[in-house]
């Protein structure tokens, strides 16, 4: 299935099990539903498979802010993967090439937890 916005909220197909989010978002609340929607349990579904594509700038400058979110996003999906091991490995070598440590994300995740203002908008 592929869904732009529209599987936000409200929108229940347990039966899904392969997904790939081409949509990045600043608001946790919107990433953690759009996983949601894979993550359900259904009858004869074992697990799911989640693709999160990441967006990066061909260079390194000013635009490493939005590096920070999307290595965020992932490295908050990470922590609850199969292959956890992996994507750690290859967010550390993206984290590198942009200068971000894990002190960073740390420090400005805890600013975007409740960051429903985006949302909003």
């Amino acid at each position: 299935m592929l869904a732009i916005k529209c599987l936000d909220e409200g929108v229940d197909i347990p039966a899904i099990s392969h997904g790939v989010v081409l949509s990045s978002s600043k608001t946790k609340r919107e990433w953690i539903q759009r996983r949601g929607r894979l993550l359900r349990k259904s009858p004869g579904k074992e697990k799911s498979i989640i693709y999160d594509v990441l967006a990066f700038p061909d260079t390194f400058g000013e635009e490493t802010n939005f590096v920070m979110d999307e290595v965020k996003r992932a490295f908050e999906f990470s922590n609850s993967c199969e292959n956890h091991s992996q994507t750690e490995a290859n967010l550390s070598r993206i984290m590198t090439a942009y200068g971000i440590t894990e002190e960073d994300l740390v420090d400005d995740y805890e600013g975007l937890e409740g960051d429903d203002d985006d949302a909003n908008e």
